[in-house]
């Protein structure tokens, strides 16, 4: 370490990922000097919090009951971090064991649908992957989907929906007080966007809870009150930096329009934002460039770092290659829901240069499930939101509608059964649609006040 004539310290780092703890902490005078530009964002943040509560209705959850209680447990518990859903999973299977109802499960088709595609994994595990029983890490992360389908055809009511714009409001606040914080601190606006902004959560996950709220929102509140909660909510979505999430809420927003033109009132200020928020605007670039397709032509990728992989051309890659390795019997019964087969594509990827994303799935959760379990899991795959579409028609049911859409095209971007966190959340989200009933046009939810 040397000290320089600025106030300030030389660190000189010899070892690759080397690093250095200091004995005191040092602050400089410089700090402080604009330390308002803290404070400010921090008091419009804290008016909108304020804004945000008085607008957010109260929920009638009774009458209270452990199956209730438990079940708003998961639901809030979601999206922390591990092994917090875990705890509450555990909760409520062990609160609700005697709530399992083979009459209310066998009731709609979903919920084996559900059970049908974990039995797929579950014995393509033991059946077809190498390790078999010796490594089993794919089933205990789809270990949820079964305890769910189990026990939420007995419990599901809908207004417990309500809880998942709650967190999302939760989480975002508290997302976007500590970016400010970095991007003061670092004095980087960078700190805004993508994984920076949603800290331990995968920013695309926290983008479908972002979606569920806003759809939610849409159809649960009406006047000003819904456009506010809109706004926030596309606010955090524009941090999140999820392309696809962003342009399918603004589609249920801009819906809205051909019913009320006050819908205006928040495109117009969020069409400001993407243009000025650099982050976002980039994400948007990087996949309208046409020449970075030839970089799919490659034998060998020369520069790991090139330019010309993007989201899109990456993907393209993910599935080019996950496809290839299949030949054979894989087309029926996949090559393997163990670590073996992720191998399998990591060497793939390795053998064209490509080592920085070695341990990428294939980012398209319909090629991964034909990738591991063949022909015979990706059908109960599509079988899902498939239901959840034909149950919203014949029901009118807007937000089964909107969501089972969502998870059939998004599955095309991500492997949303990659990480727990989406297995949970499409899981419970899917279940509890499709085993309650609609909330009534007089719901508690919405300002009776003004129905504008």
């Amino acid at each position: 370490i040397k000290s320089n004539n600025n106030n300030g310290l030389e660190l000189n780092i010899l070892e690759k990922n080397g690093y250095i703890e200091l004995p005191q902490t040092y602050i400089y005078t410089a700090d402080f000097k604009s330390i308002y530009k803290l404070f400010l964002p921090i008091i419009l943040v804290l008016l909108l919090i304020v804004l945000v509560v008085k607008v957010l209705k109260p929920i009638n959850l009774k009458p209270i009951s452990i199956s209730g209680v438990t079940l708003a447990l998961l639901i809030v518990c979601i999206f922390t971090p591990h092994p917090v859903f875990n705890i509450a999973l555990i909760i409520l299977a062990v609160f609700n064991l005697k709530n399992i109802s083979w009459k209310a499960i066998k009731s709609n088709t979903v919920n084996l649908v559900f059970l049908a595609f974990f039995i797929v994994y579950l014995l393509n595990n033991l059946l077809v992957s190498e390790e078999g029983f010796s490594e089993m890490s794919t089933i205990d992360r789809f270990l949820p989907i079964v305890i769910l389908a189990l026990i939420l055809p007995s419990i599901s009511i809908r207004k417990y929906l309500y809880l998942f714009p709650i967190a999302a409001f939760f989480l975002g606040f508290g997302f976007l007080i500590t970016s400010i914080f970095d991007v003061f601190i670092h004095q980087n606006f960078v700190f805004l966007s993508f994984d920076f902004f949603t800290k331990y959560l995968h920013p695309v996950y926290f983008s479908y809870l972002i979606f569920l709220s806003i759809c939610f929102v849409n159809l649960e509140f009406k006047g000003r009150d819904k456009y506010i909660l809109e706004f926030v909510l596309l606010l955090f979505l524009i941090f999140s930096g999820s392309k696809m999430v962003f342009v399918f809420s603004l589609f249920v927003i801009v819906f809205n329009l051909f019913s009320n033109k006050k819908t205006a009132f928040i495109i117009l200020p969020l069409a400001v934002i993407v243009i000025l928020f650099s982050p976002l605007k980039q994400r948007f670039n990087e996949i309208l460039k046409k020449e970075d397709l030839s970089v799919l032509n490659e034998t060998f990728i020369e520069n790991q770092f090139d330019a010309r992989i993007n989201g899109l051309t990456l993907r393209l890659i993910l599935w080019r290659e996950t496809l290839a390795s299949m030949n054979g019997r894989d087309y029926i019964i996949g090559k393997g829901v163990s670590k073996n087969t992720n191998a399998v594509l990591s060497k793939r990827l390795v053998d064209l240069g490509l080592l920085e994303h070695k341990s990428f799935n294939p980012h398209n959760q319909y090629v991964d499930t034909f990738w591991k379990t063949g022909i015979i899991g990706l059908f109960f795959l599509i079988c899902i939101p498939i239901f959840g579409l034909i149950r919203g028609i014949k029901n009118k049911d807007w937000l089964l509608l909107q969501f089972s859409l969502f998870l059939l095209v998004v599955m095309c971007s991500e492997s949303i059964f990659g990480r727990v966190n989406g297995i949970y959340f499409f899981t419970t989200t899917m279940l509890l649609l499709m085993n309650s009933e609609k909330i009534n046009e007089d719901s508690y939810f919405r300002d009776q006040r003004n129905t504008q």
